[in-house]
């Protein structure tokens, strides 16, 4: 249907010979209500026009009911000015916020936290209000390769309002895509070397050799041999292989058996509004004594990438009291093994596989203690510069 057209009421003896008068003409009647005395109908403004000067080959009259379109709709309300002010504010602030950074995420990072990668981000000048044309993606990248070493792969990018960080984490330092420079493999652990698998360079080690930390794994130094099987020079690489490492990790962890409990009185929520750095809660909220506070904050978006500067919040307020108790050996022993647990569960995130397990727990009248030894098994590689000696067969 076309953007601009009318409801027209044709009222006459001859309306129906007018219809196929209107139609012989290449005129289109839409929506046509047939009733005793008229014919309602809906045809585009131009062959409204057609009809007019057709109207004088029928006894009929023609009558506009409505007008449709947003042509029509600009005309009635071209009188409104306050509208139209409001409206050109409205869009003219929309340009301008979508000329800005408002939103900062993360992907794919299991190691950092968004918190703590957003701190990051905000000292290299990275933040909420940034102009967009002052993001550099590549830049960024670069940097966030350059600092962290266990991040093999980091992809910035510019969607509506928002900076989308992606990133992937190896499992050890020497996996990270760097640039190519001439380097070696070295431990990042003391321990026991189980499994190796080489992709570039000379394994200088052996599995089931002991090693130190630093000690060089792979050689990024190939010699090139002659035909009398002597050293004629030296071909540098950057070195790159998987070096499992099992190594023995000391655990500990002491827990009190007086603490202080928080005992909780009363818990109080109300809404809120954050804007740039201005925050509001309604109503205002009088609390005594000692209080927990939890603010949580959602984004306010147009879109499903236009984001705007502004959240909404709720804060919750949670009085409570301070007392002395002292816990049975069970809770002692249900709070190491949660920490305990929650150590083993970190470890597995970043990779390392736990061999072995030997930790006991031992009780008094002042404390609970675990402590033991655990085996693990890492891929423990960094890499290490080496110093390529010119001569005038090296390759490079």
């Amino acid at each position: 249907m076309e953007m601009i057209t009318v409801t027209i009421e044709i009222t006459g003896p001859e309306r129906v010979r007018f219809l196929h008068i209107g139609t012989h003409h290449g005129i289109v009647f839409r929506r046509v209500q047939m009733g005793e005395d008229r014919i309602l109908c809906q045809v585009s403004a131009a062959d409204c026009r057609r009809l007019c000067e057709l109207r004088h080959k029928a006894e009929i009259r023609i009558r506009i009911r409505k007008r449709h379109g947003f042509f029509f709709w600009l005309k009635k309300n071209r009188s409104r000015k306050m509208a139209w002010i409001w409206a050109c504010l409205a869009f003219g602030s929309l340009y301008l916020l979508s000329l800005f950074v408002w939103d900062i995420s993360f992907e794919g990072n299991v190691r950092y936290t968004d918190s703590y990668l957003l701190r990051y981000v905000s000292e290299l000048g990275y933040e909420p209000g940034i102009w967009i044309g002052g993001v550099s993606c590549s830049d960024l990248e670069k940097e966030i390769r350059s600092d962290y070493s266990d991040i093999t792969w980091v992809s910035a990018r510019i969607e509506g309002t928002r900076l989308v960080i992606q990133i992937r984490e190896g499992e050890a330092v020497g996996q990270a895509e760097k640039e190519q420079t001439v380097s070696s493999l070295a431990a990042t652990k003391s321990g026991i070397v189980t499994r190796m698998v080489t992709r570039e360079g000379i394994p200088q080690v052996e599995i089931g050799e002991e090693v130190n930390q630093g000690t060089i794994l792979v050689s990024g130094e190939i010699p090139i041999l002659n035909d009398s099987l002597e050293t004629d020079h030296y071909r540098y690489c950057q070195a790159s292989a998987d070096v499992w490492i099992r190594y023995g990790s000391w655990f500990e962890y002491r827990v009190n058996r007086q603490q202080i409990r928080r005992i909780y009185e009363k818990t109080v929520t109300g809404p809120g509004l954050r804007i740039g750095s201005q925050v509001i809660f309604l109503p205002q909220i009088k609390t005594n004594g000692k209080q927990e506070v939890m603010i949580e904050q959602d984004p306010i978006r147009l879109f499903e990438n236009f984001y705007l500067p502004c959240f909404v919040l709720r804060r919750t307020l949670r009085t409570y009291r301070e007392e002395p108790v002292i816990c049975s050996d069970e809770e002692l022993n249900r709070q190491v093994t949660e920490r305990f647990l929650a150590y083993l569960e970190n470890l597995e995130k970043i990779g390392v596989e736990i061999i072995e397990n030997n930790v006991t727990i031992d009780m008094n009248e002042e404390f609970c203690l675990m402590k033991g030894t655990l085996v693990l098994e890492e891929n423990a590689v960094r890499s290490v510069p080496i110093e390529a000696v010119p001569t005038p067969d090296n390759e490079m």
